[in-house]
Order: C-alpha cells, then structure tokens, then sequence
C-alpha cells in the first residue's frame, strides 16, 4: 500500500517585526495528512510568490508527526525585504486579497529524497476589529488552526 504525500497549504501570515531593510513574518502552512497511518517529516523547505514576483523563503527543521487523517499548523518565522513587501501591498488594497504560489519540498523522515509540493492560493485581509489576519487558502482543505503572532523587533 503507497502512502499519499502531504497535502501543503499556507493557513496564516502575519507580520511579525519590521525593520529598516527587512520584516518579519510569522508564516503558518497547514499539512494535511490524507493516510490512514500517521506520518512524520524532518523539514519543510518552501517559497511564497504573489503575483509571480518571490515574496519569502522559508525552513523547518524541526520533526513532526502528523496522525492519521489530520492537519496540523506548522509556523515558521520567515523575513523578506521592505521591496518585496511593498511591491505586493498595491493590488493587495485594492482586491482585499492576495492570490499566491507557494512551493517546495517536504522530507519525511522514512524517505531519502524529499517529497515536492505546489499549490496556488487565495488568501484574505484583515477584517476591521480582528486581531490578526485569517489568510486562509480558499481551496475547500481542512482548517488548521492557527494563534496569533506576537511582534518581535527585527535586529
């Protein structure tokens, strides 16, 4: 019996720091696992894009086993540049949400080589009166869920 792979999404971003050249975000993506055994990886590489143009890179290394049938947040602190920032608030303001790509690479720990992923998604803006934004990929996939960030000073 073949197990599935991972099912990777973003569930949040928040920003998380700003500094002078760059800021921190605080990005969340949700693993869904679609077996009937549980699974378990040993790091998650990924690139956010919007609109085409690299908005964030980003890497876990920490170990995590995901149970049978279930979607569990994986956060992962992240910084990017002021300009690439910048060159996505314009349309962002205008539509109320971003349509972004995200992709990358995800080692499970009873593999030798990584498992790939991509997927495309819409994330929404903070309402008026939220806490922190729910940029939740539209795509019908389990919710995960997901705390508010904390803001941190960038060095």
């Amino acid at each position: 019996m073949t197990q599935s792979p991972p099912q990777v999404a973003v569930a949040n971003v928040a920003l998380t720091g700003i500094g002078l050249f760059n800021q921190s975000l605080s990005v969340t993506l949700c693993v869904t696992n679609l077996n009937r055994a549980p699974i378990a990886f040993d790091r998650v590489t990924f690139r956010i894009a919007v609109a085409d143009a690299p908005l964030a890179d980003g890497v876990t290394d920490s170990a995590v086993a995901i149970p049978a049938l279930t979607s569990v947040p994986v956060p992962i602190a992240v910084e990017t540049t002021i300009r690439n920032l910048a060159a996505q608030l314009g349309s962002t303001l205008e539509t109320g949400s971003i349509v972004y790509r995200l992709s990358g690479v995800v080692q499970l720990t009873n593999l030798p080589f990584g498992v790939p992923f991509s997927r495309e998604g819409r994330l929404t803006l903070l309402q008026a009166g939220e806490q922190y934004a729910d940029m939740t990929a539209v795509s019908g996939e389990t919710r995960c869920q997901v705390s508010p960030p904390t803001m941190e000073p960038v060095q």
